[in-house]
């Protein structure tokens, strides 16, 4: 899938994500973005999404360094 139809895909879920700000992200973390989009969107069933070891679960900014929290 383009990156163009990614970003489309996404404001179908979520509508408030501007596309100028979608596209400043790479084709992999906006397809992680849609999977995780499309599985909250599910009825729930007992299946558990997992967060990509990759991707942090928490960042957050100090005055002088970025901190990540996992």
């Amino acid at each position: 899938m383009s990156k163009h139809d990614l970003i489309y895909h996404i404001r179908e879920h979520n509508p408030s994500a501007a596309a100028e700000f979608l596209n400043a992200f790479d084709e992999p973390a906006l397809e992680r973005y849609l999977t995780h989009l499309q599985f909250t969107t599910r009825p729930r069933s007992g299946d558990l999404w997992v967060r990509n070891a990759e991707t942090p679960a928490v960042v957050t900014r100090g005055r002088h360094k970025h901190v990540v929290h996992a």
